[in-house]
């Protein structure tokens, strides 16, 4: 089996390094659209912006964290290894 080049390893360590980053980031903004759907009826007042509560969908939810799914799933087949 060859060696792999620098740049393939390099290439290796940044995708090992983006797919747990956008997991978290898609949950992050998972939460935070739960949040926003969640607010009173008069809205949360922050200084001169006043936030309105959004009409809570689950498509929008599935479609947030459908990253934080597909990443937690494709690890866990990655863990189980199968006999040769």
């Amino acid at each position: 089996m060859a060696t792999p080049s620098p740049s393939e390893v390099q290439a290796w360590v940044a995708a090992k390094n983006c797919r747990p980053k956008t997991a978290r980031q898609s949950f992050a903004a998972a939460v935070t659209y739960v949040f926003l759907t969640h607010l009173p009826e008069g809205g949360l007042a922050l200084g001169p912006l006043v936030l309105e509560p959004w009409q809570f969908n689950v498509e929008v939810l599935l479609a947030l964290l459908s990253p934080v799914l597909a990443y937690s799933g494709l690890r866990s087949l990655d863990k189980r290894k199968t006999p040769t």
